[in-house]
């Protein structure tokens, strides 16, 4: 069935960033509105794909402390 109102103009449209992931890319621009901002970034980071992505990162600064992807895990 095609698009509704055809928005993507024949482009490849996917169902959710697991596909986007599987398509085997370098790095991905990220612009979505600021509450997907911190999920995005760590499915990218876990799967090694790089990722600038505008500000803020996430709008809980408060939950957790920031971590790098590529930082070692906590010390016990």
């Amino acid at each position: 069935m095609p698009a509704r109102h055809d928005v993507a103009g024949g482009r490849l449209l996917l169902a959710g960033i697991d596909e986007l992931i599987a398509l085997g890319l370098d790095y991905c621009v990220v612009a979505v509105s600021t509450i997907y901002h911190e999920q995005i970034a760590l499915a990218f980071a876990a799967a090694g794909i790089h990722a600038p992505i505008q500000k803020p990162v996430t709008q809980l600064t408060h939950r957790r402390p920031a971590r790098s992807a590529a930082s070692s895990p906590p010390k016990d």
